[in-house]
């Protein structure tokens, strides 16, 4: 948890909180977490983890074009991806292991954030793939 955290845009200026809104290049979040349970029994094992991102300004608000006064100011939504693998001790060299990074194909929330040259999203933020899957193989040398 962060609780204070703040930024100076140039030289000179005064220093703006940045804690839980988008200030100039980014936002610091006040929660962030990576949570991980893993299950082990004999040569076979589960990982389930959690990453959350809490809520933020965004650094746009939506602008009526006509009288170009703020219509709304756009809060980007938390962000919480769930993954799962398992794995298999095939010997004590060889470890082979699967796995689905982000469970629920869960999209990044919307950000009106102009810094990026990506739009619709803060890449800073979040993973834009979606659910993807993943095997590996590990071998130990002696």
């Amino acid at each position: 948890m962060v609780l204070q955290s703040e930024q100076q845009t140039a030289p000179g200026d005064p220093y703006v909180s940045n804690l839980g809104r988008f200030v100039t290049d980014g936002v610091v979040q006040r929660w962030r977490h990576r949570l991980t349970i893993d299950w082990e029994h004999g040569p076979y094992s589960l990982m389930l983890g959690n990453s959350y991102m809490s809520s933020y300004d965004d650094q746009n608000s939506a602008i009526d074009t006509d009288s170009g006064s703020v219509v709304t100011k756009n809060r980007v939504a938390a962000y919480s991806l769930w993954d799962l693998s398992g794995a298999w001790a095939v010997t004590r060299e060889l470890k082979l292991r699967a796995g689905v990074q982000n469970l629920l194909n869960t999209s990044p929330p919307f950000s009106n954030q102009a810094y990026y040259f990506i739009n619709g999203y803060d890449p800073s933020y979040t993973d834009p793939r979606g659910r993807f899957y993943y095997l590996s193989a590990t071998y130990r040398f002696n």
